[in-house]
C-alpha cells in the first residue's frame, strides 16, 4: 500500500484491497482515485488584459473572481482586489461516487464493529467445528492446537513446499492483490463497476479488521518459527499466524461478491447419485442431481492454498480463516451502508456462508416470506441437489448491494 505500513507484505494480505490506496493518487476523486492526494499550487498570475492605463498587468491568486470592465468603475483603484465573488452552488449530500474506495470501507466497517463479533471463532466454536484442540486448564478460553495436529500440519508443509517453483508467480501476486484476482474471474474495474468494487472493498477491509483480533488473541507462531527448515521464500508477515488472513479476505470476498456478480458465477454441475463409477457413462438416462459449482469460493481456497505452500501458514490457519468469513458475512449483511431491508434481516439465517430463510413462523402471524431467490436452477432430466441463494432484489433498501448488483444487471 504506496510502503505506509512497511514492508511489502506486512499485513499478510490485508493489503491485499489490490491498491485501494495506491489509487488515491491517481487523482480525479471518486472510485478512482482519492481528494487530497492532486498537487494543485497557484501563484501570481497575470491578467489577461491591462487595467486602464496602466502598462502593467496586475496579478491575482485563487479565486479570481469575474473582472468588471473599467468603464463600470468609476476609478480604476475602486475594482475589488478578487473581482466579483462566484455564486455558491446548491447543497448536495456527498454521496457514494465522491467516496475513495480505501475510506468508503472505513465506513462500513464503523458499522461492522458496533455488531456482536468478538465471539465469531471463540473457543468453543473451534472445537465444535473438531479443530484438535490443547486442553485449557486455565480456563482461558483461548484456543491451542495439540502439538500431534502441529507436527502433522508441518510435516504437510515440508510437502507442498516442493510445490513452490511452480507457483511462485501467482502467490506473490496475491500477496497485496487479492481483488485483483476476483476482478479476473469476471473483468470488472472501480470504473466499469465502481459499487461492486466498494463492496469488495469493504469486505477486505472487515476482513482486515475481525482476523487481526483473533490473530491477537491467540498468538500461533508461524510455521518457520517451529520449523525452520521451511524457510519462506518471503519473509513470514509481522503478526500471528492463526487465523490466515488471505483466507479470511478471499472467502468473505467472494460471499459478497456472490450476492452482487451474475447468478452464473455459481453455475451448476452433476453430482452423482452414489459412488462415482469410471465405467458409467456420464451422459446417463438417469436424473442426476446438480449443484453449484462457487467458482468464487474455488478461488478463495487456492489463494489460501498458496500460502500454506510458501511455508507462511498451517492448513488449519486457512480453514480457520475460511470460518471466520462465513461468520463475518451474516454481520456484515447487517450493516446500514449495505442496504439490506430491515424484514429481510429478521428473517435471514446464515449459516457456514449460506443464505436461509428462518423457517418459524410465530403463532398467530402470516408465513414468513421466503426472502432469498434460487442463484443456480437445474436443468431437464435433473434433480434438485445443493441450491445456492441469493437475496432477492425486493430484499434490498437503497445501499451498496442493491446498487452494486444493478451494475451486473446493466451490463
Amino acid at each position: 500500500m504506496s510502503g505506509v505500513v512497511g514492508r511489502a507484505d506486512g499485513l499478510d494480505g490485508l493489503d491485499g484491497l489490490d491498491g485501494l490506496d495506491g489509487l488515491d493518487a491517481l487523482g480525479g476523486g471518486g472510485c478512482g482515485g482519492g481528494q487530497g492526494t492532486t498537487y494543485r499550487p497557484f501563484g501570481a498570475s497575470p491578467a489577461m488584459d491591462r487595467n486602464g492605463r496602466e502598462d502593467w498587468y496586475r496579478t491575482s491568486g485563487w479565486p479570481p473572481g469575474a473582472v468588471l470592465p473599467v468603464d463600470a468603475l468609476a476609478q480604476p483603484q475602486d475594482a475589488p482586489p478578487y473581482g466579483v465573488p462566484w455564486p455558491q452552488l446548491p447543497d448536495v449530500a456527498f454521496g457514494r461516487s465522491s467516496w475513495t474506495p480505501s475510506a468508503y470501507s472505513l465506513v462500513v466497517l464503523a458499522e461492522f464493529a458496533q455488531e456482536k463479533w468478538t465471539e465469531l471463532l471463540s473457543r468453543d466454536f473451534l472445537v465444535e467445528k473438531k479443530f484438535e484442540t490443547a486442553p485449557d486448564p486455565g480456563g482461558t478460553g483461548i484456543w491451542k492446537p495439540t502439538a500431534d495436529l502441529t507436527a502433522r500440519e508441518i510435516w504437510q508443509l515440508h510437502h507442498l513446499a516442493k510445490d513452490r517453483p511452480g507457483l511462485m508467480a501467482e502467490a506473490m501476486a496475491q500477496r497485496n492483490g487479492i481483488l485483483g484476482y476476483f476482478r479476473g474471474v469476471i473483468s470488472f474495474t472501480a470504473m466499469s463497476h465502481p459499487n461492486t468494487y466498494l463492496l469488495g472493498a469493504a469486505a477486505l477491509r472487515v476482513a482486515q479488521f475481525v482476523v487481526m483480533h483473533y490473530k491477537g488473541k491467540y498468538k500461533r507462531p508461524r510455521p518457520s518459527r517451529l520449523s525452520p527448515g521451511l524457510m519462506p521464500p518471503i519473509d513470514p508477515p509481522g503478526h500471528a499466524s492463526f487465523p490466515s488472513g488471505h483466507a479470511t479476505e478471499s472467502h468473505l470476498l467472494a460471499l459478497c461478491l456472490e450476492q452482487v456478480m451474475p447468478p452464473e458465477i455459481m453455475s451448476t454441475y452433476p453430482l452423482p447419485d452414489g459412488p462415482l463409477d469410471p465405467k458409467k457413462a456420464v451422459d446417463t438416462p438417469e436424473p442426476r442431481r446438480m449443484a453449484p459449482m462457487r467458482q468464487l469460493r474455488q478461488l478463495a481456497d487456492r489463494i489460501a492454498r498458496n500460502r500454506e505452500v510458501l511455508g507462511l501458514h498451517y492448513p488449519s490457519d486457512s480453514t480457520a480463516g475460511r470460518l471466520l468469513a462465513e461468520r463475518a458475512f451474516g454481520l456484515l449483511l447487517r450493516c446500514e451502508s449495505l442496504g439490506v431491508e430491515s424484514d429481510a434481516l429478521t428473517n435471514l439465517k446464515v449459516e457456514d456462508g449460506e443464505l436461509e430463510t428462518k423457517p418459524e413462523t410465530p403463532a398467530g402471524k402470516e408465513p414468513v416470506e421466503d426472502i432469498l431467490g434460487t442463484a443456480v436452477t437445474t436443468e431437464a432430466g435433473t434433480k434438485a441437489g445443493p441450491v445456492a441463494r441469493r437475496l432477492k432484489d425486493t430484499s434490498f433498501d437503497e445501499g451498496l448491494l442493491k446498487a452494486a448488483r444493478a451494475e451486473w444487471t446493466a451490463s
